[in-house]
C-alpha cells in the first residue's frame, strides 16, 4: 500500500491499536460529517502522538486507506485539541468503516473551528508522515 500511495521512507514507527489505546485519551463530542449528528469520538491527541515519535513542530501528510491525503501544518494542528480517534461512540473504529483511525478536530467547542468543513477530518488513517521542512 506504501508503494501504491507513494509513500517512501528510510525509517519509521508503527504503533498498534492497543499501544495507541495506551496514550491518555481525550474524548470530542462533535458533528461528523459537518452539520449531521453528533458523535462521541476518543482517542490521542495527535500532538501526544508525534511528540511519542519525535516529531515536534513539523508538519505532516496524514493519508487514509482510500488515498486520500491531506497536508496540515504543524501551526494548525498545534493550535487544536487534534484527536487520532480510535472509537466512536464508544466502539473501534473498524476498517471498511472510519477505522482504523480518524483526525477529530473539536469544532463543537473551538470557535475558531466554527463553520469548518469535513477536509481535515481523515478517516480511515493508516500513515502519518513529516513533511520536509
Amino acid at each position: 500500500m506504501f508503494a501504491s500511495y507513494g509513500v517512501a521512507f528510510e525509517r519509521a514507527l508503527g504503533l498498534t491499536a492497543s499501544e495507541l489505546a495506551a496514550f491518555e485519551t481525550r474524548t470530542l463530542d462533535t458533528d461528523f460529517p459537518a452539520g449531521g449528528d453528533t458523535h462521541s469520538f476518543t482517542g490521542p491527541l495527535l500532538c501526544d502522538v508525534l511528540a511519542y515519535a519525535g516529531v515536534n513542530d513539523r508538519s505532516i501528510r496524514v493519508t487514509a486507506l482510500d488515498g486520500y491525503q491531506r497536508d496540515i501544518s504543524a501551526d494548525r494542528y498545534q493550535a487544536h485539541d487534534v484527536i487520532l480517534a480510535l472509537f466512536q461512540d464508544g466502539r473501534p473504529m473498524g476498517i471498511g468503516g472510519r477505522g482504523p483511525a480518524m483526525l477529530v478536530w473539536p469544532r463543537g467547542t473551538d470557535p475558531a473551528l466554527t463553520g469548518m468543513n469535513d477536509d481535515d477530518w481523515v478517516f480511515g488513517v493508516f500513515v502519518i508522515e513529516v513533511l520536509p521542512d
